[in-house]
């Protein structure tokens, strides 16, 4: 520890502009095999010593390994986090000194989880992914105010996409309010026509006005539908994507219907609006 407070107060002093690496990645029993571009001699293997010869060399040298046992100072041409498909080898003695990702570097992007392989270093992960590796697509929020659908007066709800992809899936989630089918209905129903149907059915689906393509569970203009895992009343409501994908333009308008009052069916005697948050899963950026 003592080693890396002393690295990093050798770079805020002044030494490294804020252009260049810091030398935050400590390896203990690690040699790294890059291309060795010197050996400087009498730095009897102090890292200090060690990297003030790297940073004397800073266009080329990008890490060092050092031995203080074996008095051995090597500057490298490459470092781990650049160069991860380079052997990292275990040799006892060794520390490898070279930089990593800081915290800062992590403003305005999905941080990847940490694995023990990895040292616990994290990772920025592209638009959409998350998770170890990056390997997890991520739901994004797509309105900016809620969406609120009514039950009639065709009146959707209405959500811009907010950035360009491929979508396979929206996520809806609910937040206020109630729709009903019947001027009695005391119950009333978040996603579906409960008074004339079960709770497993679905009445609502999002389309496009633009290109009148619809996303919802059925390629059919059937007023209901059934999801799998989730009921009338659910918290919030997965549409998978028909077709593989589903391609999403940056501004472009959405809108979130309630099937009666899209089809003008049963709807005179309607009542009532939800309103939602609404998330898209974009296919993952390579």
């Amino acid at each position: 520890m003592l080693k890396i407070l002393m690295v990093i107060s050798l770079f805020i002093n002044g030494v490294l502009s804020q252009n260049e690496l810091t030398f935050t990645d400590t390896r203990k029993d690690k040699r790294f095999t890059a291309e060795v571009i010197a050996t400087p001699s009498g730095t009897n293997g102090n890292p200090i010593k060690c990297l003030t010869h790297c940073l004397a060399n800073k266009n080329k040298c990008k890490s060092i390994n050092v031995n203080k046992e074996l008095g051995k100072c090597e500057l490298l041409g490459q470092s781990k986090l650049k160069d991860d498909d380079l052997e990292m080898k275990d040799e006892e003695g060794w520390i490898y000194y070279g930089p990593a990702q800081l915290l800062e570097d992590y403003e305005g992007c999905e941080k990847s989880e940490p694995l023990p392989m990895n040292h616990g270093e994290r990772m920025c992960c592209p638009p959409g992914k998350r998770g170890p590796k990056c390997k997890h697509l991520v739901w994004e929020k797509q309105n900016i105010d809620q969406v609120c659908y009514y039950a009639t007066g065709n009146k959707p709800g209405k959500f811009k996409i907010q950035r360009t992809g491929k979508i396979n899936a929206f996520k809806l989630e609910y937040i206020s309010g109630r729709v009903r089918t019947s001027p009695t209905s005391a119950l009333g129903s978040i996603w579906g026509r409960y008074e004339h149907t079960s709770t497993e059915i679905i009445s609502i689906m999002i389309l496009n006005p633009s290109t009148a393509i619809r996303v919802a569970p059925s390629s059919t203009n059937n007023l209901d539908f059934q999801i799998p895992g989730y009921l009338h009343d659910s918290p919030e409501i997965v549409f998978d994507v028909r077709n593989s994908y589903f391609d999403g333009t940056k501004g472009d308008e959405l809108q979130v219907w309630y099937n009666e009052d899209y089809y003008d069916t049963y709807d005179s005697n309607n009542s009532g609006e939800v309103c939602i948050n609404v998330y898209a899963r974009f296919e993952a950026v390579p």
